[in-house]
């Protein structure tokens, strides 16, 4: 007489398990959103971050104002971290941002620029410092700094 009452305690136990085990590995739960959730907003971050200093590095409107755009000479008014609220450093070299203030005859103005600086690069530009440029030859706003001729200390 045990014997039909253990069995089914067995088969009770051995279906609770194939019923329920099956079923919570292959669906799709509410504790997978969070995790999918930061992860795609892990990475929209970054996008954000990082989409600037490349797009400056290897800029085509870069590209043309160096080729077509007019040579003047700026004075470095200004450097510093181009990343909101801290370094932001791509291939270990930092991003910065570079205020300028640009000869351009009797009529100097301010511009800032920002470029992703090897330590080379950043030791040969220092505030008051003059450096070769090129400005757009449309937007006096957008300038390009010549890095080849910058003549180190």
């Amino acid at each position: 007489m045990n014997s039909p009452i253990l069995d089914c305690k067995i088969y009770r136990q051995m279906d609770n398990l194939t019923l329920f085990s099956p079923v919570k590995q292959s669906s799709f739960t509410n504790d997978m959103i969070l995790p999918i959730a930061l992860a795609v907003f892990i990475v929209v971050i970054l996008i954000i971050i990082f989409s600037k200093p490349f797009k400056s590095l290897i800029s085509k409107e870069r590209k043309f104002i160096l080729s077509q755009g007019r040579a003047d000479q700026a004075t470095v008014v200004s450097i510093d971290y181009a990343g909101d609220g801290g370094r932001v450093m791509i291939n270990n070299q930092p991003w910065m941002k570079i205020e300028l203030e640009i000869h351009n005859g009797a009529n100097p103005y301010l511009v800032s620029t920002d470029a992703v600086l090897s330590y080379s690069q950043l030791n040969a530009i220092k505030e008051g410092k003059v450096v070769p440029v090129k400005i757009h030859p449309q937007d006096l706003m957008k300038v390009a700094i010549e890095w080849g001729k910058i003549q180190t200390d």
